[in-house]
């Protein structure tokens, strides 16, 4: 990113996030990493129980085309799409390419992130921890199995079994959250010891 300096905030750069309205993580998180004279922008987006049928598949790009409406007239240099489990029901390129064609920015998405960052690492073998239920982590193993990365072995919290409630569960710190999982894919909860993580060589997972 070019440095600006038309720009009393962001002048290295400005990036939009488009995340779920239960997420509590991505923000703060983001807020933590990235450099000085970067700013983040955001916006909630509806989570899509049913992206199987062809109704439910066009729901999301409709919602997406609305959220990138909302952001691109802040002057951004790139969108994120941050819903792992969302962004792995599509196929790998599908999201990237749709929102660069309808911002002009460039776009990415969270899981094909996951696969392009494993791609340049040489990363073929991975341990996959998540929040979700058995249904949601058999489609990410099948999600990655066709990017050309094996799970070897998968745990899932058993989240969002019940619907799009057991999310909200999360978000409002129910019972169903263990913050003791110190890596995952994704999650609405951090774990107590995020400095910790941090600081850790850890496998990719």
């Amino acid at each position: 990113m070019n440095k600006r300096t038309d720009r009393n905030y962001g002048q290295r750069g400005r990036i939009g996030m488009i995340v779920p309205p239960t997420n509590t993580v991505n923000e703060a998180e983001w807020a933590r990493m990235v450099p000085d004279g970067v700013t983040l922008h955001a916006m909630r987006m509806a989570l899509h129980e049913d992206l199987a049928s062809e109704a439910g598949s066009r729901k999301l790009f409709e919602d997406l085309r609305d959220a990138l409406a909302m952001l691109v007239p802040a002057g951004l240099d790139a969108i994120a799409y941050c819903c792992t489990a969302g962004s792995m029901l599509q196929p790998l390129e599908r999201l990237g390419d749709f929102m660069r064609a309808q911002s002009g920015l460039p776009g990415v998405a969270t899981a094909p992130a996951l696969v392009f960052a494993c791609r340049a690492l040489g990363v073929d073998t991975v341990a996959l921890a998540t929040p979700y239920h058995d249904a949601l982590n058999e489609h990410e193993t099948e999600f990655l199995a066709l990017s050309g990365i094996r799970v070897v072995s998968c745990r899932g919290m058993g989240i969002g079994a019940g619907g799009a409630h057991a999310f909200i569960v999360v978000a409002q710190g129910g019972d169903h959250c263990d913050r003791k999982v110190g890596v995952s894919f994704h999650t609405s909860d951090a774990p107590d010891d995020f400095e910790a993580v941090k600081s850790r060589q850890v496998d990719i997972h």
